[in-house]
């Protein structure tokens, strides 16, 4: 764990940092943090009893993301609404980040 958290943290920083020294330039810099996401890659663990029922001990709303919702949150963020956003690191994980 102290490799994979050293690693978040690293992100989050680099994050902030170049969204302070592009700020000048008006380029904005966010990550995006997905949790759970059901693409193919998922395949490989298995679907059966025990995917779902740690799913939903896992995760508050109970499911997966979907490739779609992270594009379409990718894609709001480039947009002139998105503005103001800069330097965040924006967790999208059906709530993981609550625990």
């Amino acid at each position: 764990m102290v490799a994979y958290c050293t690693s978040n943290f690293g992100i989050q920083g680099f994050t902030q940092a170049l969204a302070m020294e592009l700020a000048a330039h008006n380029i904005r810099v966010n990550a995006v943090c997905p949790g759970v996401i059901d693409t193919s890659r998922m395949d490989d663990l298995g679907r059966d009893e025990t995917w779902n029922k740690t799913i939903q001990q896992l995760i508050p709303l109970n499911r997966p993301g979907s490739d779609t919702e992270i594009g379409k949150f990718l894609a709001y963020l480039c947009t002139p609404e998105a503005s103001y956003i800069t330097g965040q690191s924006l967790n999208i994980d059906g709530g993981v980040v609550m625990w």
